[in-house]
């Protein structure tokens, strides 16, 4: 359930970052993650100060464009993407709630966030 794709955030910039999810019961992970029924998403951030961005769904940092295709936007402002830790090949978690079972995926060294060119 992981992506191949690298996600870039430039610090201070505002950044939507299309994300898809695919099953852990597919060998080769093609098929779609079935988000139907989810009661929470969540995606973690690391940022500068060792601490963690958290985006919720609940509160409309993640907004969900298609459940069956398991395919969902993470909302960042400019101020948030200021806060994140710079570096290459930094992983991101994403959690998801389906009734009372607990997903956590790991999107791993795939961000990159850079500071603002001047």
């Amino acid at each position: 359930m992981t992506t191949n794709e690298t996600v870039k955030i430039v610090q201070g910039e505002d950044r939507v970052l299309k994300l898809r999810l695919r099953s852990p019961t597919c060998e080769d992970e093609t098929e779609p993650f079935d988000l139907t029924g989810n009661t929470e998403i969540e995606v973690r951030f690391k940022k500068q100060d060792g601490t963690t961005l958290s985006k919720l769904k609940t509160t409309g940092g993640v907004v969900v464009t298609n459940l069956i295709l398991g395919k969902f936007d993470v909302v960042l402002s400019d101020a948030e993407t200021a806060l994140l830790k710079i570096g290459s090949r930094q992983s991101f978690t994403v959690v998801v709630d389906i009734g009372t079972t607990r997903r956590v995926i790991n999107f791993d060294s795939v961000l990159t966030v850079v500071a603002p060119s001047v």
